[in-house]
């Protein structure tokens, strides 16, 4: 029976940050970087390994993820990640040990997606017969589109669906696995708004407010 200890992370850092301008792993996060915040945060969860998957600028963000010096780290470098989500989701799977029965997707530039709701997926999924489960969120007050269901992370994938993900190619991901078959997937709602992507400057400086208006992060970074 698979454990919490069998579950590997796949933590999706590759992407070519071209809204940004810049390297987002690298940002300043209150006193560190943001892929240093986000892998400290998940390395909260019970998993059996973290793996990070890495492509703009792997060298300088990997010697930051030594530096944590956490034997669960495992760093997997996709050197083909301009040609999209499909190939740096592959390359995290390839990576993660043979013993692991599921993963869980994330993303690097979901920084407040946190420990708590990882585990929350985890544990329903372990609990149910489906092959893959991911948080839905429902809106709430004040949603702008009142019952609109919006998909999250993580994306948790049981091994018998890796080798469908490598029939990927793109920007496709496991939306496009669920859509053909609806009955792999287990969902678990939640109300509220999802949690912000940070793809433009714009967005990066609004989600530093939100934390540190919230008391979650001790200041905001020196800029420039």
């Amino acid at each position: 029976m698979t454990c919490r200890k069998q579950v590997s992370g796949v933590l999706l850092s590759a992407g070519a940050s071209s809204r940004m301008g810049e390297c987002k792993p690298l940002l300043p996060w209150g006193e560190v970087t943001l892929i240093e915040a986000v892998t400290a945060e998940l390395l909260r969860v019970e998993f059996c390994e973290l793996v990070v998957v890495l492509g703009r600028e792997a060298d300088r963000v990997s010697v930051l993820l030594e530096q944590m010096a956490d034997a669960r780290i495992k760093i997997a470098r996709n050197r083909d990640y301009a040609r999209g989500v499909a190939s740096s989701l592959q390359a995290g799977l390839a990576a993660c040990s043979p013993t692991s029965e599921a993963a869980a997707v994330l993303l690097a530039d979901q920084p407040t997606v946190g420990h708590a709701l990882v585990d929350r997926v985890i544990d329903a999924w372990l609990a149910g017969d489906r092959e893959a489960a991911r948080p839905v969120y429902t809106g709430g007050e004040g949603d702008p589109v009142p019952g609109q269901r919006v998909p999250g992370h993580p994306v948790l994938l049981g091994r018998s669906l890796w080798p469908s993900v490598a029939a990927l190619s793109g920007e496709q991901g496991a939306r496009e696995l669920f859509a053909a078959d609806p009955s792999l997937l287990l969902e678990l709602e939640l109300e509220g708004p999802p949690p912000p992507d940070i793809d433009s400057h714009d967005d990066y400086l609004a989600a530093l407010a939100d934390m540190v208006d919230a008391g979650d992060l001790k200041k905001e970074p020196r800029m420039g």
